[in-house]
């Protein structure tokens, strides 16, 4: 019934300033000497979003290892996106390079479909976890976390309890990502914009305890 219920709409570098950003970020942290950069990616859908995290990474770093949790409450959009085969037309706007890059393609009745390289698919984790249904079974913190277009479907006190619930999993100076729609100016006390659609927490306490 769940999943029947879930809304699932998402696409590869969906809102794609953000990845750009990311980039930046991951760039900033090599250079740092930081060895793993941890990402979240809730409600990750089909895993567009996940595996586009992933080309990202890939793109910018050699030497430093990223970690990507990608998590949905509906087990059948988890399963797809394990399986990471896609419709080629959904590639359509992605340029070539990527495609060629990230993406094996079919042969004879399988040519209109593409699988996400092993290379891509071995930096993401799926995990099944609702995120309205507190404590979540995650014992880190996350260098940046990715949760878009996910709270139009909740009213504002569930909200407020889902940003006040993630902050405490972003690392100092972690990032939170959401819809480019989605404004979290409300949550002043809590949250500080960054630049588009992107926050980080407005305190942090390092030796907090994750719940």
């Amino acid at each position: 019934m769940i999943n029947c219920m879930t809304t699932n709409k998402t696409s590869f570098f969906r809102e794609e300033e953000h990845f750009a950003f990311l980039k930046d970020r991951i760039l900033a942290a090599d250079r740092a000497g930081q060895a793993v950069y941890r990402v979240w990616s809730a409600a990750c859908s089909t895993g567009e979003e996940p595996y586009s995290i992933a080309m990202t990474a890939l793109t910018a770093i050699r030497a430093m290892e990223v970690r990507i949790l990608a998590s949905d409450l509906d087990t059948e959009v988890l399963a797809h996106a394990q399986e990471a085969v896609y419709p080629l037309e959904s590639l359509a706007e992605m340029d070539g390079q990527k495609k060629g890059r990230y993406f094996l393609r079919g042969r004879g009745e399988r040519e209109d479909w593409v699988q996400v390289k092993p290379a891509v698919r071995k930096l993401v984790t799926f995990r099944n976890i609702n995120l309205i249904a507190e404590p979540w079974p995650i014992r880190t913190r996350f260098d940046a976390i990715f949760c878009r277009n996910v709270i139009i479907y909740f009213d504002r006190e569930t909200q407020a309890r889902l940003f006040a619930w993630l902050v405490q999993y972003l690392a100092p100076e972690g990032l939170l990502f959401v819809g480019h729609a989605e404004s979290l100016y409300w949550l002043g006390d809590l949250l500080v914009p960054v630049d588009q659609a992107v926050y980080r927490a407005r305190n942090f306490a390092p030796s907090g305890q994750i719940p």
